[in-house]
């Protein structure tokens, strides 16, 4: 009964406020000055926006996605092997098999490329790019160990 009152009451002066908003005039807007002086204290130190799909940003998204597929490939590859993802975040994506190894890869060059973006949008140009050469430093240094985990399985085959 409280609830029904509540509303009713919220409703009469949401009705309200729209009908009295509707016949009350309202004053003017101040007109402006025409002897003011507007200063612009923004400074930037980098060049103006010129889209975040630069160059540089193209070749550092496909090395990474280069680089996550390569993970995920060898990952799935010593997981048949009886090796275990040591990842825990990662770890319920690559038990569900080459699919859910898909969706890790994926969410992962998604979060980079977010951040980078957000980065990028915000200003912070030099962080957007360092962020994705340490994340290629990051995964390349894996890839190594993974690579190197590798030829210890297939041992005299290679």
């Amino acid at each position: 009964m409280k609830i029904n009152r509540f509303c009713l009451g919220m409703v009469l002066t949401i009705i309200s406020t729209f009908a009295l908003g509707q016949t009350q005039s309202l004053p003017d807007a101040p007109e402006s000055r025409t002897n003011t002086k507007v200063y612009d204290f923004t400074y930037s130190a980098s060049p103006p926006y010129s889209g975040f799909w630069t160059k540089t940003q193209i070749a550092q998204s496909l090395i990474f996605a280069g680089l996550v597929t390569y993970d995920g490939a060898s990952t799935q590859y010593l997981k048949g092997q009886g090796f275990v993802e040591l990842d825990p975040i990662a770890r319920p994506f690559v038990n569900r098999g080459p699919a859910g190894q898909v969706a890790a890869c994926a969410i992962g060059w998604g979060t980079l490329t977010g951040v980078q973006w957000v980065a990028y949008h915000f200003g912070h140009r030099k962080i957007a790019y360092a962020l994705g050469y340490a994340a290629m430093g990051i995964e390349g240094v894996n890839d190594i160990r993974q690579a190197s985990l590798v030829k210890s399985t297939l041992g005299n085959k290679f």
